[in-house]
């Protein structure tokens, strides 16, 4: 079976859904059970990227602790911990909502690039042609570049005038 976006998102309720049934001795940052549960979310979020697919989920920058110089006590530690987990679900549910509400987020892409009226080469390109189909931001373009060219062609004679070597008039030859 091919791994689809439609795949991640039932892999990703079937996390969520175990997530939820996990006992208190579970919900610790070092415990094993949450360690394999962070890693496979990890690993479908990173096969679906591949798939040039963006999950706005900030499961992989959260530490689920606290890090830093000096001790915490381990109410500290749980507090960020469920902090960091309650975060990640509701990101998660709601690319799973997305997906429920919206469909496959390329299917809607894909639409948008069939709709889009294909430019068509004639067999002689006039100016008449250019005017009617260049988009304005070309011609903006365009112009700026002409305007640059002609700017650094007159800086560049300015200077070759300002450091050209001055020749006498007249030369003389000395006879002997």
């Amino acid at each position: 079976m091919a791994f689809d976006y439609k795949s991640f998102i039932s892999e990703i309720k079937t996390l969520i859904e175990e997530v939820s049934r996990f006992e208190s001795a579970d919900r610790k940052y070092n415990s094993d059970k949450f360690k394999k549960w962070h890693h496979k979310v990890q690993d479908f979020i990173y096969k679906i990227e591949t798939q040039k697919y963006s999950i706005n989920c900030s499961i992989n920058t959260r530490q689920f602790r606290i890090f830093g110089y000096g001790s915490y006590s381990s109410e500290s530690q749980q507090q960020k911990f469920n902090v960091d987990l309650t975060d990640s679900i509701n990101e998660l549910k709601l690319v799973v909502e997305n997906y429920e509400k919206y469909g496959d987020p390329k299917e809607h892409i894909s639409v948008k690039k069939a709709e889009a009226k294909e430019l068509n080469w004639p067999d002689k390109v006039t100016l008449d042609w250019f005017f009617k189909h260049m988009p304005a931001g070309m011609w903006w373009s365009l112009a700026c570049a002409i305007v640059a060219a002609l700017v650094c062609a007159y800086e560049l004679g300015g200077y070759i005038q300002s450091h050209s070597i001055s020749l006498p008039d007249t030369i003389q030859i000395k006879s002997k």
